[in-house]
Formats: C-alpha cells, structure tokens, sequence
C-alpha cells in the first residue's frame, strides 16, 4: 500500500497548491537518481513525483481527498504512477521542469536536462524530450549571469582629465577600467560581459563600477568649474599685481588689477574640465587677502601713516 502522498511531500492536508510546488521542487531534486546516489533514491523520486501529479491536479486531489487512493482506480494517470520514476517505463507524471533544468545545468552543464529520455513522456525515447523538436525540456535553457558590484576609487586628476583604474572583480581577476575625463562623484560606469558567467549558453552579466573621487588638496569643483583659492598680499591688492595660479597642468600667470578686495574671482576660460560632450568649464581663481606676519616697528609705523589716507572700508556698508 502506497504512503499518504501528502505525508510523502511533507506538507499538511490544507497546503495550498504554491506551498505544494515548492515542497515537490525541494524534494525533486533532493532525490533524482541522476543526483542523489542512495540505492533507495530511484525509489523515492518515484514517490515523490506519484504524490505531485495527484496534488497538484485539483480534480485528482479533490476524489484523493474524498475517497483515498481507491477514488483514483478509474483515473488512467492515477494508478500506474508509481511503475517508475518519470522517464522510465511505465512513468507518467509531471515534472516541475523549471526547477529540474536549472539543477541540472548547474551539475551537468549545458543540454543535460534534455539527456533523460523526456521528463513526463510516456517512456524514455518516445516522450517529449526524445522527438524531433522536443519541448522545453529538450531545449538549450539558456540563463544571462548577475550584474556583479564594485566601489572604484580614483585620483581627482584621473576623474578631472580622464585615464583608467585597475580594479579586482569578484572571480579575483583584475580589469583595467576606462575613466572618462570629467566623470562626477557617484557616477556608474558598466563594464559589459564582465559579470557573472551564464548558464548553459547564456550571456554574461556586467560589471557596475561606482566612482569615489578623492579631494584635491587645493582644487574643488563646481560643475565642469575648478576653483582654486590664491593667497594675495595687501599691497598685491591695492597696488595690483601678476600672481601665479596652479592649474590641473601646469601655471598660468594672473593679473589682480589694482584695488582688487578679498573674495574677487578671476575667470580663466577653458581651464577647467574636460566634459564627456568635448566642452570645457573655466577655472576660477578666488583672491583671498593674507595679512602680514610679524611687522616690525618701522613698517608698522608705515602702515599707521596709511591709515588716515585709506579711510574707513566700512563708510559705504549697507548698515553704515
């Protein structure tokens, strides 16, 4: 006498017909003979499988449930289930065969699910998997890998002009990544076919590199816009000057034209970053007045003499 089928897939007399599935899929590939090498395996698929077909169709469940394993005498699918486990003789049950492809594409590579006479056919050879075209068992499942992450950080010139980062994937290989010049903070650059590997003969997935700029100990950037703060002297500002600015490559020489004050900003055009569309943004010297250190008394006294000639730099605030 065969086992109650709902003691054979583990679930309770109410198990709804998903929480069913998924107990057969467990068990499914638990115990296929082509996986599960115990003598009573072939045995225990057949169980298995026997208890699904029944399950999983609400008519057949609906007479087992009312009238046992006798309320399936009449049913031609009922009572031979348990002459072999499906794709042998004698077997015809159904298959989740979602589950059973992607198993066996993980253990025995590509095609393989199509290799076992036609799960569900009525005998081997002459089942679905077997004939000219087959179904979907017979068929190459093919399965695109996963995206695979990354966190790339770069130098702020590499991120400024363009240039390229050496990074390690998660199969421990190293990849060479293109930077554009210009790139911004949190941007993600896809690496296509880097990713996870794909099954059977499907595509690999890419690799998404998140870019971490590091801070320039001078420069900060303002859209395509470097900025850059230039100390200048009090007599710089007030007499004028040329002061040299740092660039990304290089210095150019400033003029602070005369009377300049603290907080003015000096456009140089196209000095700033390359964008990705070819345009360039400017860098912006910002003036910043230093006050002299450690006077002495006779330049101490030259500056007092000036006092009175310079007048109050506050007359002409809002609130004077």
């Amino acid at each position: 006498m065969s086992r109650d089928y709902y003691e054979v897939l583990g679930v309770s007399r109410t198990a709804t017909p998903d929480e069913i599935r998924k107990a057969h899929r467990a068990l499914a590939r638990k115990f296929h003979p082509d996986i599960n090498k115990a003598s009573d395996a072939q045995q225990r698929f057949a169980e298995v499988q026997n208890a699904y077909d029944i399950l999983n169709d609400e008519e057949k469940r609906k007479r087992y449930d009312q009238f046992g394993e006798p309320g399936l005498a009449g049913d031609p699918t009922g009572a031979s289930h348990a002459g072999g486990w499906p794709g042998s003789a004698g077997g015809h049950g159904q298959v989740d065969e979602d589950a059973l492809r992607d198993m066996f594409a993980q253990h025995f590579g590509e095609g393989a699910f199509g290799g076992f006479g036609g799960f569900g056919g009525a005998g081997g050879a002459a089942g679905r998997g077997g004939g000219a075209g087959g179904s979907r068992a017979g068929r190459t499942h093919r399965r695109r890998g996963s995206d695979l992450r990354a966190e790339v950080h770069v130098a702020f010139e590499t991120a400024a002009l363009g240039g390229n980062a050496s990074i390690r994937t998660g199969h421990e290989k190293t990849l060479d990544l293109k930077i554009p010049a210009g790139i911004t903070e949190g941007a993600v650059i896809r690496a296509r076919g880097q990713g996870e590997v794909g099954i059977g003969a499907g595509e690999p997935g890419d690799l998404l590199a998140t870019i971490h700029i590091a801070p320039h100990p001078w420069f900060t950037r303002d859209g395509s816009n470097l900025l850059v703060k230039v100390p200048v002297s009090i007599i710089e500002c007030a007499l004028g000057a040329s002061v040299d600015v740092p660039l990304l490559r290089g210095r150019a020489l400033v003029r602070v034209p005369p009377g300049t004050s603290s907080g003015k900003r000096i456009r140089l055009v196209g000095q700033g970053l390359a964008m990705p569309k070819g345009e360039k943004g400017d860098l912006i010297a910002i003036i910043e007045v230093v006050a002299p250190e450690g006077l002495g008394e006779a330049d101490r006294a030259t500056l007092e003499s000036l006092r009175a000639s310079v007048g109050d730099a506050r007359a002409k605030a809002p609130w004077a």
